[in-house]
């Protein structure tokens, strides 16, 4: 019986999946196909369906085409390693001869004694024997049809034939399965065969990877030494910037501290001291020749101690958007010590004059109102004078 041959569409349709994926299955998988070319289209043995439905099964479970390569590979090396199918054989049953109508007569007719000579008269060649009854004629009319129990029996007969034979052909149905793993290691053997120097050629290459895997340890080692000196470097400029961050922290705040201490610039000392009047009026001092009463005319009659012998400590101190606070002791480190404070700002009057405003002025730890400023400036005005 001729071993029936599939398409890979009717692959496909069997094994419940797309043509294109039957394709592309035999085409990743095409050594464990054993495919045979029939025209210009090649055709496949039964035993490629379930090897296309564990494929595709395999693949829904989230298996990998290498893995999947392993899977098949294994169930191959199964094969091989398990023992060949055993067909039973009986040995035939040998049908007893049936009896013909000669053998028939032969057996029912009994058997004569034996004649011995001498033992009672004998017989004319008439006498004592009957005439041969006389052979009849061929048959006249139809022949006899079988009887239906005899055609049920051969029936019977032929279908327990069939089993037989089904059961011896069924081991026989795994030789599909060693044919496609010949296959297999026919063609793994020309593949290895068409290149016998592979292996020389592999030694080659693994020489020559370990050598270069051995330059770049050693280029990699001097990088790691190199990258450690850098690091060290990169900590001693880390360390040298942050003294010379702190350096210039101090020296910025010494200068901060030393432009305070000299106070504000001469052209601001320079601006004519006024304060402002309950009405808003800018008042100050001047004297004969038009000469106003400056901030620096304040200053220096504050370092004389007015008209008096006490002593006087002052200090600047910068209050932003170009103000200045002047902090004044008088009789520094005693009991009789006192504090004031004054704040100044750059302004500019209603006629368009640039002056120093008094904007606060505390005596003693406290603000002073407006007159205060009234007899301060006459006083101002005398010792101006």
């Amino acid at each position: 019986m001729a071993e029936t041959l599939y398409t890979i569409a009717e692959l496909a349709e069997l094994a419940g999946i797309s043509e294109n994926t039957a394709r592309r299955y035999i085409r990743l998988f095409e050594e464990f196909f054993a495919g045979r070319q029939h025209g210009r289209a090649m055709r496949y043995a039964a035993e490629a369906v379930p090897l296309l439905s564990s494929i595709s099964s395999s693949y829904r479970e989230g298996l990998s085409t290498a893995e999947i390569f392993a899977q098949l590979h294994g169930r191959v090396a199964e094969r091989l390693e398990s023992p060949a199918p055993e067909i039973p054989y009986e040995a035939p049953q040998e049908a007893g001869a049936e009896a013909g109508p000669h053998e028939g007569a032969e057996a029912g007719a009994e058997k004569r004694p034996e004649k011995r000579p001498g033992e009672g008269p004998e017989e004319g060649p008439g006498e004592g024997r009957e005439a041969a009854p006389a052979s009849p004629g061929p048959a006249s009319g139809p022949a006899p049809e079988p009887e239906p129990e005899a055609a049920a029996e051969a029936l019977a007969r032929l279908e327990e034939g069939m089993a037989r034979l089904e059961e011896r052909l069924g081991p026989l149905r795994e030789f599909g399965l060693v044919r496609n793993t010949v296959a297999i290691l026919w063609r793994e053997y020309k593949r290895h065969r068409a290149a016998p120097d592979a292996l020389e050629r592999l030694e080659g290459e693994v020489r020559a990877l370990r050598g270069e895997a051995t330059e770049l340890a050693r280029s990699l080692a001097e990088a790691r030494r190199e990258a450690a000196e850098a690091q060290a470097g990169c900590r001693r400029l880390a360390d040298e910037s942050a003294r010379l961050a702190a350096a210039q922290t101090r020296l910025a705040g010494r200068v901060e501290e030393v432009l305070e201490s000299a106070g504000p610039e001469e052209e601001f000392l320079r601006l004519p001291l006024v304060f402002r009047s309950e009405r808003g009026e800018f008042l100050g001092v001047s004297a004969q020749g038009q000469r106003h009463f400056s901030l620096a005319d304040f200053v220096r009659l504050l370092r004389r101690g007015g008209r008096t012998s006490r002593s006087v400590a002052m200090r600047w101190a910068r209050c932003g958007d170009g103000r200045w606070q002047l902090g004044i002791v008088e009789q520094p480190g005693q009991r009789t010590e006192r504090r004031h404070r004054i704040r100044v700002g750059r302004t500019r009057t209603p006629k368009g004059n640039m002056v120093a405003l008094i904007e606060t002025l505390a005596y003693d730890g406290q603000d002073v109102p407006v007159f205060f400023l009234y007899e301060l400036f006459k006083r101002f005005g005398r010792d101006f004078a």
